[in-house]
């Protein structure tokens, strides 16, 4: 059975979101907040299972537009009401609450425990080192490319473990993944929506400003779909070969 049950009132006078745990949690949204949550996240009237990642996702939302906080920084703790055994897999108490000396460096290993945990993962030793070393700042990297930045920090995961755990994040929005075609994988630290441009002769992959690139005009989907996402990538090539360039250029 899925733990959590999701029920939507989209339309009359007063819209209403509804999300129940069979632990007994049980959290509403009503009026604007369910409006914007409807809109958001593309949920349709009725009751239905919920997966634990798309729960993830409202609550994170709804938190933001309550609070007027970013994403990032919407958390359980926000409430003050939701036991994290409900949401991930270890309780926060496991965690070292003493103070860290680096707390204010990105890459602090108990930061990083507690943002996964308030994002319902469970700070387990692959996870925390892979979001300690990839997650502080804005870049596009492959899975060769955490492989060679863990190499060099001492630090030793199969390349299973770092794709199971770089999907994990995908799944619970620390990531976006990137597939530029031809077998090629990014994964974008950046996860707002954004257009990318990858050269294919470099293999380089860039952003492209919101104002850069965007589109006009999205399908009408059958009743029982649901857009998720609109990815735009531009696929380009030198004009020029290197080896061909006129003197001087």
């Amino acid at each position: 059975m899925n733990p959590w049950h999701l029920k939507v009132q989209a339309t009359g006078p007063q819209p209403e979101v509804q999300l129940r745990h069979e632990s007994g949690l049980c959290r509403g949204w009503s009026g604007d907040v369910a409006c914007r949550l409807c809109r958001i996240l593309g949920l349709h009237e009725g009751e239905q299972p919920c997966p634990k990642q798309q729960a993830w996702r409202l609550f994170l939302h709804a938190h933001a537009i309550e609070e007027g906080a970013t994403l990032e920084q919407a958390t359980w703790g926000a409430t003050g009401e939701t036991p994290c055994e409900t949401v991930g897999e270890t309780p926060c108490e496991t965690l070292d609450e003493a103070p860290c000396e680096t707390a204010c460096e990105a890459n602090c290993p108990i930061n990083w425990q507690r943002k996964l945990a308030a994002h319902g993962l469970a700070p387990t030793p692959a996870r925390t080192t892979i979001a300690a070393a990839l997650l502080p700042h804005a870049q596009h990297v492959t899975v060769d490319d955490v492989e060679d930045v863990l190499r060099h920090t001492g630090q030793k995961l199969s390349r299973t473990r770092i794709r199971k755990t770089l999907r994990e994040f995908v799944d619970w929005d620390l990531l976006q993944v990137i597939d530029v075609g031809e077998g090629a994988v990014f994964y974008d630290t950046d996860t707002s929506p954004h257009a990318h441009v990858y050269n294919i002769d470099t293999g380089e992959l860039t952003d492209l400003r919101p104002d850069q690139a965007w589109i006009t005009g999205l399908p009408d989907l059958p009743r029982d779909l649901r857009l998720d996402a609109v990815q735009l990538v531009f696929r380009v090539r030198q004009a020029t070969p290197p080896g061909l360039l006129p003197a001087g250029a």
